[in-house]
C-alpha cells in the first residue's frame, strides 16, 4: 500500500473517480480501479490529493474482510454489555 498522487508512474488527480453511494456533503470515499492498481481516496481531504494506493491482490483481501463482517461495528447491545472503565485524566 502506498500513499501518494501517482500510481504506475501516472497522475491519478486527473481520472474517473468512483464515488460511494452513501456519499454525504461533507466528504466521499473514492474509488479508481487502474489495470494494476485500486486507488482510493477521500474527497474531503481535496486539494491535496493524497490516496491509497492497492494491488488487486490486496484490495480482493479487504473486500472479502468486508464480506466475511471483518470490519463490522459491534451493536449497540454489544457496546452495552462491555465494561466500562474511567478516563484516565489529561495531561497538563
Amino acid at each position: 500500500m502506498d500513499q501518494s498522487s501517482t500510481a504506475g508512474g501516472f497522475d491519478i488527480s486527473e481520472l474517473a473517480w468512483r464515488r460511494a453511494s452513501r456519499c454525504s456533503n461533507s466528504g466521499c470515499v473514492e474509488v479508481l480501479i487502474t489495470e494494476h492498481w485500486v486507488v482510493v481516496r477521500d474527497s474531503k481531504r481535496l486539494p491535496d490529493l493524497s490516496a491509497l494506493i492497492f494491488d488487486h491482490e490486496e484490495w480482493q483481501a479487504f473486500l472479502d474482510g468486508v464480506k466475511a463482517g471483518e470490519f463490522d461495528l459491534l451493536s449497540i447491545a454489544e457496546l452495552h454489555s462491555m465494561p466500562t472503565r474511567p478516563l484516565p485524566e489529561p495531561v497538563q
